[in-house]
């Protein structure tokens, strides 16, 4: 895998549209991976500059991006993500932007408050092969997009930022964590998991 960090030009009104709407950041980023499935994650700023994560397999193609939108991109840094200096027993420094969410009668609610939301990241360390050692929930907002090819119509749903540290219990499962991400909303810049170092 690979981790791509992404300047996004503020003077873009895409980028800005892109920003206010995670559907249509998803299917920029779609044009630039040709339709492979990414990982990604808005990054916290505080400056006129925003970035965003993209863990993805295969090389990016950001001409795609660029064509159509010439003034999107800033500069784009690619690096390998070097899972094999994982080891089980491990303790890391994480960060994961997560959809918390639990499901009654078959319908799926957004958990509120830090004690359940940190409970939601419990679970998921258990099914994902790691365990929480402490963490805190630094951002929780709900975001908004609209499904531009969908009769639904517009999309709501909650987005957590977990910081923290963790222990790797099971490497193998913890890898396909890292891969496939971890909980709901993926598509909308959720479930993207990283380590400090790696």
């Amino acid at each position: 895998m690979n981790i791509s960090r992404v300047l996004l030009d503020m003077r873009s009104s895409q980028v800005r549209r892109d920003l206010s709407d995670p559907y249509s950041m998803h299917a920029t980023l779609m044009r630039a991976s040709a339709g492979e499935r990414v990982l990604w994650r808005l990054e916290p700023s505080d400056t006129r500059i925003q970035s965003i994560l993209v863990a993805h397999e295969q090389p990016l193609n950001y001409s795609n991006v660029r064509d159509r939108y010439p003034d999107y991109l800033a500069t784009v840094e690619t690096r390998p993500l070097r899972t094999e200096n994982v080891k089980a027993g491990g303790v890391y420094r994480f960060r994961l932007t997560g959809n918390p969410t639990v499901t009654r009668e078959g319908k799926r609610y957004a958990l509120s408050g830090p004690a359940d939301q940190l409970l939601w990241l419990s679970r998921q360390g258990s099914r994902c092969g790691f365990s929480v050692l402490g963490a805190l929930v630094s951002e929780d907002r709900f975001r908004k997009g609209r499904r531009h090819n969908d009769d639904v119509g517009r999309i709501a749903f909650r987005s957590v930022a977990f910081d923290g540290h963790l222990r790797v219990e099971d490497r193998s499962v913890f890898h396909e964590a890292l891969r496939m991400g971890i909980g709901h909303s993926k598509a909308f810049g959720c479930g993207m998991l990283t380590l400090a170092g790696l």
